[in-house]
């Protein structure tokens, strides 16, 4: 198989952001809380499992989706500013330079999709040097629903006028993962320190530890 086009997730992946997820659990736990939204269960849940479950709560409690999507829109304003924040932590990921230099020596076309603000991932890749290898980027304010949903990393696949199995999506948690398989799109983890990124260990799929062995990757999938 030979890939046109490579896809990535941005944090953790390209570069390093050091955002405060903490932080934003307990923004949206105090959200929720306001809202009236029982949050039992919600431990060791990731951010979008958190907002699954307070969904379907809220509904159930007799809330409206109009309300719903009001009460959605100032958690996204918390997370946004949290992340915008993080910005002067930033850090690139040293490999990702070289990397995406020779992706796009090859003909090959870059596209990023993050479960980020807009905001957050065009600044934070202009930051570190990495914007203008960028061809495609989708935040979680471009698309209707975000990954997991397929349609997020679908959507970038689109944009960069290729099929999804002539694309290859990199990301670095069992979300990516997810999104991967619902999409049908070919996917390739990338395994960091972290406990979610370490889960990937115990799923059946291919893993690198460095971004240079993708390179090699590529190389061995002609």
């Amino acid at each position: 198989m030979r890939f046109k086009a490579v896809v990535f997730d941005l944090d953790g992946v390209l570069k390093d952001s050091q955002l405060d997820y903490r932080r934003m659990g307990e923004a949206i736990r105090g959200l929720l809380r306001e809202a009236g939204v029982e949050l039992k269960g919600f431990d060791g849940l990731k951010i979008w499992e958190m907002l699954n479950l307070a969904h379907h709560r809220y509904i159930e409690q007799g809330g409206g989706e109009a309300d719903w999507r009001r009460l959605m829109k100032r958690i996204d304003e918390a997370l946004s500013q949290i992340e915008v924040e993080a910005l002067p932590r930033v850090k690139m990921n040293p490999e990702a330079p070289e990397v995406l230099e020779t992706l796009r020596a090859r003909g090959l076309k870059i596209g990023v999709a993050t479960r980020s603000c807009r905001l957050y991932a065009e600044r934070s890749l202009k930051r570190v040097g990495l914007r203008r290898y960028v061809d495609a980027l989708l935040a979680r304010d471009d698309v209707p629903h975000p990954k997991p949903d397929p349609g997020h990393l679908l959507a970038v696949i689109e944009l960069l006028k290729v099929d999804p199995s002539e694309a290859l999506y990199i990301g670095d948690t069992t979300t990516d993962l997810e999104t991967a398989r619902r999409a049908g799109v070919p996917f390739l983890g990338f395994l960091t320190q972290t406990e979610w990124s370490r889960r990937l260990l115990e799923e059946d799929c291919q893993v690198i530890e460095n971004l240079g062995e993708l390179l090699n990757y590529l190389e061995g999938c002609r």
